[in-house]
């Protein structure tokens, strides 16, 4: 466990108390794997109890393999070692023993986990996005489900949906665009499967059923600028990217729609951006929902921003979008989660782990440092319902990493 005092110091000392971080907030970090790829991605989920941490590691293959491990709301590890979680789906187009795996993405269900994540074979730039279910009790359940095959961009989201859950991804469509790059279509899937319980013995692993149609959410000739975010409430699931629009006052808009059992309904606007923007994230408080993205400030190129706007089923975007922490520089944006009455917005900058409070209202607490670094630029940020767990990478001095967790209120 890291010192609350130690680093507390060595924030001053890489933000020379400046404005972007105003305070440290004291947490509790533990290694979740001695020894990860330096690209490694991850990210994790909970039910409400435990939390299940997805990420990349070197497999016996010595190729890319997505590996899971349980973690307590203590921040012990209740695997003994990682258990399998990526394997080429049957079907699959990739070539079993080239083929690498990596950005996990987790959802918690009624009965279990769903995992995404993204292969790809050394032959093709084509990516298989297939799905996984995981046990609460730490176990794959089904061969994994190939969804799509294609020219898909990371990273992939999941999010719950009903008994099952929802799949999103953007694929390039390779048209002519009005703009520059490949033109993206941000499609979902909705896997369900048969789960194993607790202790793991109740049904044998079978393959996923009721596997839905691919739904596009946008419309074919739209240009989407990265890969779409995704979020469910118990009785709503939104989509939410951003696409070019060519307009006098802006060039961006963030749009957002909400997933219905067959198809989406009609999209809506919730920001327009008329600067650089990066990666969305998204997140529910049960009944409302939290977008936030990154983006160079308007009137100051040089200053680099994460932005927010709250959304609401019934009135799209609730009051305007806001900035929930500005400074020079770069910020890398991790993800977003809530707990208990607020969220927690993560990111890294300079190879310090950051994060900021948001109150259901909108209202922005100061941010402060979650680890001193040094970080890899990838974070992500998982809660079950009463505290956040936060996820980072390490540079080890060998070229490799270690990826690290942080429980933080």
């Amino acid at each position: 466990m890291r010192s609350w005092f130690l680093g507390l110091a060595a924030a001053l000392v890489v933000f020379g108390c400046g404005d972007s971080v105003q305070q440290v907030a004291p947490v509790t970090e533990f290694v979740v794997a001695a020894r990860v790829p330096s690209d490694s991605t991850f990210g994790a989920a909970s039910a409400g109890q435990d939390f299940l941490v997805a990420y990349t590691a070197l497999g016996p293959r010595a190729e890319n393999d997505v590996v899971g491990v349980r973690v307590s709301r203590a921040g012990e590890l209740l695997d003994a070692s990682p258990f399998p979680i990526s394997a080429a789906p049957r079907d699959s187009l990739l070539d079993s023993g080239r083929a690498s795996y990596g950005n996990p993405a987790v959802a918690a269900g009624e009965s279990g986990y769903g995992v995404v994540y993204l292969g790809r074979d050394p032959g093709t730039t084509a990516r298989e996005v297939a799905f996984v279910p995981v046990s609460f009790g730490g176990r794959t359940t089904a061969p994994p489900t190939p969804l799509r095959f294609s020219f898909v961009s990371a990273p992939v989201g999941i999010a719950r949906r009903d008994a099952g859950f929802t799949a999103v991804y953007s694929r390039e469509q390779r048209l002519m665009s009005p703009r520059p790059g490949l033109i993206q279509d941000v499609t979902f899937v909705s896997p369900e499967a048969a789960f194993l319980d607790q202790e793991g013995d109740r049904v044998e692993a079978q393959p996923v059923d009721g596997l839905a149609p691919e739904v596009g959410v946008t419309d074919d000739g739209v240009s989407t600028t990265q890969a779409p975010s995704v979020a469910s409430s118990p009785t709503d699931t939104l989509v939410a990217w951003f696409q070019f629009f060519s307009s006098g006052e802006h060039d961006l808009e963030l749009r957002g729609a909400w997933i219905a059992p067959q198809e989406p309904s009609e999209t809506v606007t919730l920001a327009t951006a008329s600067t650089t923007v990066a990666a969305t994230r998204a997140a529910s408080s049960g009944s409302d929902f939290l977008v936030v993205w990154t983006a160079t400030a308007q009137d100051t190129p040089s200053r680099n921003e994460i932005r927010g706007v709250r959304v609401r089923r019934q009135s799209g975007a609730v009051g305007s979008d806001f900035v929930a922490a500005s400074g020079p520089e770069v910020k890398a944006l991790g993800g977003v989660a809530f707990a208990r009455d607020h969220y927690l917005v993560v990111w890294s900058e300079d190879g310090v782990v950051v994060a900021t409070h948001v109150d259901r209202d909108g209202s922005v607490g100061a941010p402060f440092v979650v680890d001193a670094g040094p970080a890899a630029p990838e974070t992500a940020v998982a809660s079950d319902g009463t505290r956040f767990l936060v996820l980072f990478a390490r540079p080890t001095s060998d070229g490799a990493s270690s990826l690290h967790g942080v429980l933080v209120d």
